[in-house]
C-alpha cells in the first residue's frame, strides 16, 4: 500500500515519539478510541464526585448551623485507593480536620462447617416469617442515624477473657448447606460471663430473636452500632445511656448457637465492620 506523506511546514514542531509510533494505523486507531472511552469514563466519575462533594459541603454547612457533628469527604482518587480529607464539627468545640489514604485490598476468609438441629436450619413457614420480620427490624435500626458522636476514646473488648474474637466473614456451611458469611466475631466464654459495652452510647434495641437470641444493640452515634447476641441475661433497657465498660448482660447460648459464647458485631449503617478493626482504632479523645 502506497502512502502519500505531505511535507511538514518549517516552523512546525516535530511530533513527540510515543511507544505507539511504530504500531499499525488500525491498531493506533483502536487504542485512541479506547483512550477516549477511558477519558470519558474518568470525566463522568469526576462529575459524579463533584456533585457528591457539593452535596456533602451543603449538608456540612446545614449541620454546622445546627451545632451537630458532620463529616465531609473532599477528594477521592482511583478505585482501590482513596485520598480523604475530613472536616469534623462538634457542638461547642473547634472544627478539626484529618486527612489520609484509604486502601481497598482483597482478604481471604475461612470456611466453617457446623452441625445444628434440623429445626434450627430448615425452618417451617411460621418460623421463617418470624426470622424475616426480625431481620427487617434490625435493618430498620441500622438505618437510623444519630447526628452526634456518643463515644469517646478507644473501644474495649466486650468480655474480659484472654484471646480475641474469631470467625468474622467466615463462609458458613451448616448441616452441609452453604449459608451467609458470619457477620461478627465470636468470643467463647462460660455462661454467665459479664458482657460490657464497647464504648459510650445509647441502647437502641433489646430483644429476643430467633437467630441472635437475646440481644442488645448499642447506638454510638453517626451510624455506628455494636451488637451483642446470644445473651443469657440482659441488665439494660432501650433508650438507656451506657458508658464504656458498663455491664449489658451475660454470655449465654440463646438463639441459634452451638454453645455459650458472645457474638460481637459492629455495624456502620448498612455495612458490617470487622469488630477487630474497630477495637484496633486509636482515638485522641
Amino acid at each position: 500500500m502506497n502512502t502519500r506523506i505531505s511535507p511538514r511546514p518549517k516552523n512546525e514542531t516535530p511530533p513527540v515519539q510515543t511507544p505507539f509510533s511504530s504500531a499499525p494505523a488500525q491498531d493506533l486507531h483502536t487504542r485512541l478510541n479506547q483512550a477516549k472511552a477511558k477519558l470519558g469514563h474518568a470525566k463522568a466519575r469526576e462529575g459524579v464526585l463533584s456533585t457528591t462533594i457539593q452535596r456533602y459541603d451543603t449538608r456540612l454547612r446545614e449541620l454546622e448551623g445546627q451545632g451537630y457533628v458532620a463529616h465531609a469527604v473532599r477528594r477521592v482518587r482511583a478505585e482501590r485507593e482513596q485520598s480523604l480529607f475530613r472536616t469534623v464539627v462538634e457542638k461547642g468545640q473547634e472544627p478539626q480536620t484529618a486527612q489520609g489514604a484509604l486502601r481497598v485490598q482483597r482478604r481471604q476468609f475461612s470456611v466453617e462447617r457446623l452441625s445444628l438441629p434440623k429445626g434450627m436450619v430448615d425452618l417451617d413457614p411460621e418460623t421463617e416469617r418470624r426470622a424475616n420480620d426480625e431481620s427487617k427490624r434490625l435493618a430498620t435500626v441500622y438505618r437510623l442515624i444519630t447526628p452526634e458522636r456518643l463515644w469517646r476514646g478507644k473501644f474495649t473488648k466486650p468480655v474480659g477473657m484472654v484471646g480475641e474474637g474469631t470467625g468474622f466473614g467466615a463462609r458458613r456451611v451448616i448441616n452441609g448447606q452453604p449459608r451467609s458469611p458470619h457477620g461478627g466475631s465470636d468470643y467463647s466464654a462460660p455462661r454467665g460471663t459479664p458482657v460490657v459495652a464497647a464504648n459510650g452510647g445509647r441502647v437502641a434495641l433489646v430483644a429476643d430473636f430467633f437467630f441472635p437470641g437475646r440481644l442488645v444493640i448499642v447506638d454510638h452515634g453517626l451510624g455506628l452500632y455494636t451488637l451483642y447476641f446470644h445473651l443469657d441475661t440482659i441488665v439494660v433497657a432501650e433508650a438507656q445511656r451506657v458508658e464504656r465498660g458498663q455491664p449489658l448482660g451475660t454470655v449465654g447460648a440463646t438463639g441459634r448457637a452451638t454453645g455459650p459464647h458472645l457474638h460481637f458485631g459492629a455495624q456502620m449503617r448498612a455495612a458490617r465492620v470487622d469488630p477487630a478493626t474497630l477495637l484496633g482504632l486509636g482515638f485522641l479523645d
